[in-house]
């Protein structure tokens, strides 16, 4: 009871930039902090901030009165060190999207996530990392860090497979962002249904924070391709509650994902456990937790055509798809996570009670 006690007098915030109850980085701090609280009796407060505005005084007090920090990595943030100085912190690192992808379309946020990039390898290399996957992992070591501990994010309880039929569905979620490509997907789709000579339903999943030139051309592409005599296209533009997406993805035949870099790529994982297989690009992170299986050369948009073609008409090969991904995907459920995520995050907090003081 005594030790209870203790726990539940030891204050840990968690913090997330720009937090967004749809947003994949937001879920997983819920996530993994309801877990933590469950199973090991911490008390965790979850606050937004906003990376590029000075820290709010509500914000300041939370971080002056926490004994430990959660600090959701995968941006710039103006305020990061002053973060790490106020108290011990443990850092997940989500990955920041290479300038390059964002440039042509974002130029302004493609310099932010330059400057992300940088800031990364001028933090305190005695910092402590949680990675999400093991190509975080090696990014974190390139930068020279060497606290860190891999620990795979965690899918949703929610997302399984129940069974229903399968239809001839084409399924993508994400934002409607230059460096997921996600207008490659009419040309791709088009493609498809033009072979084999039937019907196939494209649906996406994704919104835009503001209709500027990158998201007024995918509307444009998206115009041309809905007058398509064997193409069915649905895009749910506002967020979509998790039952629904469950469900959309439980009626998909294949998941497809046309990023050209992703950190984890949590989207593909929970199409995979909802008993959709995937096919996704080369991006890093994805094919370093699924090892590669379903994994496309980047940018190779006729290898991606025609094994989509495949799965459609073969049953037994897309069978043998999701099965090889659901093996890779059995660390990410619970209860198989649960031990893994509690070890990791474990070692850091008794590193931190053992011998750290907060900074004030």
């Amino acid at each position: 009871m005594e030790m209870v006690n203790k726990k539940a007098n030891i204050k840990i915030l968690t913090l997330v930039p720009r937090f967004n109850i749809y947003s994949s980085i937001s879920q997983q701090a819920l996530l993994i902090s309801k877990l933590i609280e469950s199973r090991l009796g911490y008390r965790i407060d979850i606050k937004g901030c906003d990376p590029r505005k000075s820290l709010s005084p509500n914000i300041k007090g939370a971080l002056r009165e926490s004994d430990i920090i959660f600090y959701h990595y995968g941006m710039f943030d103006r305020n990061i060190s002053r973060i790490i100085k106020l108290a011990p912190a443990i850092l997940i690192f989500h990955n920041v999207t290479p300038f390059k992808y964002l440039w042509k379309w974002k130029p302004l946020t493609a310099t932010i996530a330059l400057l992300g990039s940088l800031q990364l390898r001028l933090l305190p290399k005695n910092v402590r990392w949680i990675a999400v996957s093991p190509y975080n992992q090696h990014i974190l070591r390139k930068a020279g860090f060497k606290n860190i501990e891999f620990c795979p994010a965690l899918i949703d309880e929610r997302y399984r497979d129940r069974g229903y039929n399968r239809q001839n569905i084409i399924s993508f979620i994400g934002r409607i962002t230059p460096n997921k490509y996600p207008h490659e997907l009419f040309s791709v789709v088009k493609r498809v249904a033009e072979q084999l000579e039937y019907r196939i339903k494209l649906i996406i999943i994704g919104g835009f924070k503001k209709r500027d030139a990158y998201v007024r051309y995918f509307e444009k592409t998206f115009g041309k391709i809905i007058n398509s005599s064997l193409v069915d296209v649905e895009w749910f533009k506002e967020p979509v509650p998790t039952e629904e997406i469950v469900e959309i993805l439980n009626r998909s035949y294949v998941y497809v994902s046309l990023s050209r870099h992703e950190g984890f790529g949590l989207p593909v994982c929970e199409a995979i456990a909802c008993g959709c297989p995937a096919l996704y690009y080369s991006c890093g992170g994805t094919e370093s937790i699924l090892n590669c299986h379903g994994s496309i050369p980047v940018g190779n948009e006729d290898i991606l055509v025609k094994t989509l073609i495949t799965l459609f008409r073969d049953r037994h090969e897309r069978e043998v798809l999701l099965l090889n991904q659901q093996e890779q995907i059995q660390a990410l459920l619970l209860p198989n996570a649960a031990e893994a995520i509690i070890s990791k995050y474990s070692r850091f907090m008794l590193d931190i009670g053992s011998g750290n003081k907060r900074k004030k």
